[in-house]
């Protein structure tokens, strides 16, 4: 594998070594070759395409689609497209597009959920928020219509919130009216009622004063006229005379 100054090298089993450690996961010896490639073709594409893929750590060309994110700002990307030919650039473009493209669809996607999570409860600011999101990724999916559906939810809670509102209003005043109304009975009640009390008052007091007095009194002469002193004196002792 030495490779010798002035001679010519093949770099066919070198990139052949290098993508068959780079399929068994020695990304650092694939590089080493790829390495010894440029060494004798500094414009090998295929070379570069080893390092990148030693560099992204991927084994096989096609899996550089799955990588995490673009890789165009890599140098062995860039001179693998500027050295390949229309195959291989169209290949590499193409990773870059669909790994771009499934970011973005991923970054919708994550908008677009947790906005759909919002839509849930009778929170007016949790749909407004939602709003909010769906016109972010306006024209993605169906967020217009998620945007109309939130409309007329928050429509609905506000329509909702104002009707309990005029319904405890009207509860109030109900109880208003109610608690004037029976306290105007109260004061008519009074107004019934003392007069009568004040009577039943008067009627006791002669009653107790006049009335019973005067009875015993007279039952007591009675008793005197009947020569029964002693009855007639405990009645008339108990009057204080």
């Amino acid at each position: 594998e030495t490779v010798i100054a002035g001679s010519a090298v093949d770099v066919a089993p070198l990139l052949k070594r290098a993508f068959m450690f780079l399929e068994d996961g020695n990304f650092s010896g694939a590089d080493d070759y790829c390495e010894r490639v440029l060494d004798q073709e500094p414009e090998n594409a295929q070379a570069y395409l080893g390092k990148l893929m030693a560099q992204l750590r991927v084994r096989r060309q096609a899996s550089l689609a799955d990588c995490d994110m673009p890789f165009d700002s890599s140098n062995n990307y860039q001179k693998a497209v500027r050295f390949g030919d229309d195959s291989l650039a169209t290949a590499l473009r193409g990773y870059i597009d669909h790994i771009n493209e499934r970011n973005e669809n991923a970054r919708l996607t994550g908008i677009y959920n947790s906005a759909k999570a919002q839509m849930t409860g009778e929170a007016v600011d949790g749909y407004e928020a939602a709003i909010k999101a769906f016109r972010s990724i306006s024209g993605w999916k169906d967020s217009s219509e998620q945007i109309h559906a939130c409309q007329r939810k928050i429509e609905e809670i506000k329509a909702r919130e104002e009707a309990e509102r005029l319904e405890r209003e009207r509860q109030a005043e109900l109880k208003r009216i109610a608690a004037e109304k029976a306290a105007k009975k109260r004061k008519r009640t009074i107004a019934i009622l003392t007069p009568i009390v004040l009577a039943c008052i008067a009627f006791v007091i002669v009653l107790t004063t006049v009335i019973l007095p005067k009875q015993k009194l007279n039952k007591a002469i009675g008793l005197l006229d009947a020569g029964d002193y002693e009855a007639a004196y405990a009645l008339l002792n108990g009057l204080d005379y």
